[in-house]
């Protein structure tokens, strides 16, 4: 662990991408519980569909990790990526 810890502080922007993952993360993860709440209290929005709206933003976000290797090896990573961004975008 260390190992990778000199490494990553080695190498130019690493630390900022690793922070600033950190931060993104850090926040997203701050603000569901206050979304829910938003959406149950000012929207009116039921349980189920909160829960629809977070497991899908969840869904887009973390398990796309293994199809998103395979498109890439198939397609291409700027396929890939575009096709990833896509997804992610109508998630949100």
């Amino acid at each position: 662990m260390l190992r990778t810890i000199r490494m990553a502080w080695g190498t130019p922007g690493c630390v900022l991408l690793l922070g600033g993952n950190f931060v993104v993360a850090l926040g997203t993860t701050a603000v569901l519980p206050y979304l829910a709440v938003y959406l149950s209290g000012e929207q009116r929005f039921s349980q189920v569909m909160i829960a629809i709206a977070i497991s899908v933003r969840f869904w887009a976000q973390q398990s796309l990790m293994l199809p998103g290797g395979w498109c890439s090896d198939r397609l291409g990573p700027v396929r890939a990526l575009r096709l990833g961004l896509a997804v992610r975008a109508l998630a949100y």
